[in-house]
């Protein structure tokens, strides 16, 4: 699988019958979100994610 071919830890979500994509916005792929300890969705990102783009993005979730 592709979680244990990478060492993987963090969770991986399915979403065949697009559910979540519809719910969430997914047009395009990749996209990446933001979520703040309490749930909250504080940044999306479409497209490949810069290094700063992600250093900028985690410093606003990290309780």
């Amino acid at each position: 699988m592709f979680r244990s071919n990478y060492d993987l830890t963090f969770p991986l979500l399915l979403d065949p019958d697009k559910i979540i994509s519809t719910k969430y916005g997914v047009t395009a792929l990749p996209v990446t979100y933001f979520i703040d300890p309490e749930g909250n969705v504080v940044s999306k990102v479409i497209g490949e994610l810069e290094h700063d783009t992600l250093i900028e993005n985690l410093d606003r979730i990290m309780p």
